[in-house]
């Protein structure tokens, strides 16, 4: 196995362990790990199809915890938002989307609840399509994982409506890509492995998930969208 390859099915399998445990976090290791190897016109739209075979198996083994309300309007506007950005891919200022991107998402982890927020029609339609035209231009979004913690869902249900959710916005991305120009098959030995990976590393994930206190996943889930959105500000001004 050449060297790219061993080195994709160790953080594949990383990745999986640390998405399956604590809902987030093990997808930006992946992006890293792929940004390292590739370009990033090969490492974003890349990262959709990688990371397939750990949402699959998070569905597998947890899809009596998804939460449908969320994940049927969110998958509608991500619709709509991945077919917008795949049109201006790369297009933006990176350094603006990167720092508006990190400042949300630790204010939405971090900041209290203060009262009843404004209402807001359909806010996961809304949600999706934000996400998905962020994270088509950047390679992942983050919004819903942030927001995530303020639905009142516990570990098992924000680690399936994640899984679900992600995976729509996953395949409207692979087919965006696709319609731009981007050749799936050329990759399929990286596909085929961090699919292989991905199964087993949510396997191991799902056991260690079990022995985590409620408080402490919490705490980690905000550490881990935190470390993403510093990576951000780093890579958009470093």
């Amino acid at each position: 196995m050449e060297s790219s390859l061993l080195v994709l099915l160790v953080a594949s399998f990383a990745a999986s362990i640390v998405n399956a445990a604590f809902a987030t976090g093990g997808i930006f290791l992946l992006l890293a790990t792929l940004m390292a190897l590739y370009p990033p016109t090969v490492a974003v739209p890349l990262l959709s199809a990688l990371a397939f075979g750990s949402l699959v198996a998070r569905i597998a083994v947890y899809h009596h915890d998804i939460a449908w309300r969320i994940v049927r309007p969110f998958a509608l506007g991500t619709a709509f938002g991945v077919l917008l950005a795949a049109r201006i891919f790369v297009a933006l200022p990176e350094t603006l989307i990167a720092t508006v991107l990190a400042l949300v998402l630790i204010a939405t982890v971090w900041l209290p609840k203060t009262g009843r927020p404004p209402p807001v029609p359909r806010p996961f339609l809304v949600l999706g399509f934000a996400q998905g035209f962020l994270s088509t231009l950047t390679g992942i979004g983050g919004l819903l994982q942030a927001v995530m913690l303020k639905t009142g869902l516990d570990k098992m249900q924000v680690t399936a409506t994640l899984a679900a959710a992600l995976l729509a916005q996953g395949v409207m991305k692979i087919a965006a890509y696709s319609l731009v120009g981007f050749d799936y098959l050329v990759w399929w030995p990286q596909i085929a492995v961090t699919l292989a990976a991905g199964l087993a590393g949510t396997w191991a994930g799902r056991r260690l998930q079990h022995g985590i206190d409620e408080k402490i996943f919490r705490w980690t889930y905000r550490v881990l969208v935190s470390a993403y959105a510093v990576r951000l500000l780093y890579k958009a001004w470093g």
